[in-house]
């Protein structure tokens, strides 16, 4: 049975906890239940025949991007191009879970006051090295990673699927998608036929293939 890890661990993440701060931490804590439960075989093998990096790399893809956020917050410049491949968190999953909790530790301690606060983002744009700078604020760049590590970790349960891991029900399924109907449902209200959380992983599937590429 899954539950609110969120919650279970930090108690209710109210205010003056910022909505983007509490759903990045629900997410976190969400893999971390997901990546204790996988055998450490499983979360180091790289598929064969697929350009998906293994679950390892997911993971370490990640928490790459909250690490990055985090740390550009001082002086207000950010880039996510700037990650190192390979490391421990990839392959060992102790290692994968310690930095979860470091990375949930941080978030939740970011100042809500700074939601608002400009950062520079410097996005490359070419394998030669050509960059750009954006303007941006905390709070979008906590929405983009939240957003990342949605599509992730649908990657992730996809790939978990296929060993029979048993999964959180929104695991990888992006807020806007509807709840699973209620049985003898045969329709939404909008009249679409009903969906579960297998089936709207899989239709996110076009929005995560270049980001697979990425995780390598």
């Amino acid at each position: 049975m899954w539950t609110d890890s969120a919650t279970a661990l930090h108690g209710r993440l109210e205010s003056p906890v910022v909505a983007p701060v509490t759903a990045l931490v629900r997410l976190l804590d969400d893999l971390r239940d997901v990546i204790a439960r996988t055998p450490d075989d499983v979360f180091a093998c790289r598929p064969a025949g697929r350009p998906s990096g293994s679950i390892g790399a997911h993971v370490r893809h990640c928490l790459d991007h909250v690490s990055a956020l985090v740390a550009g917050i001082p002086d207000g410049r950010l880039s996510y191009d700037d990650r190192v491949r390979g490391t421990v968190a990839e392959t060992d999953r102790a290692a994968a879970l310690t930095r979860i909790r470091e990375m949930t530790r941080n978030v939740l301690d970011l100042d809500p006051r700074l939601m608002s606060r400009c950062i520079r983002l410097r996005v490359r744009l070419d394998a030669q090295g050509t960059s750009t700078e954006v303007q941006s604020t905390l709070a979008r760049e906590l929405a983009f990673v939240i957003s990342h590590t949605i599509h992730h970790n649908a990657t992730i349960a996809l790939l978990l699927s296929e060993v029979g891991t048993d999964l959180p029900s929104r695991f990888g399924v992006a807020p806007s998608t509807p709840l699973p109907s209620l049985p003898g449902d045969s329709a939404d209200a909008a009249g679409r036929p009903p969906r579960d959380a297998d089936s709207a992983r899989q239709s996110q599937r076009a929005f995560i293939t270049a980001q697979e590429l990425c995780a390598r």
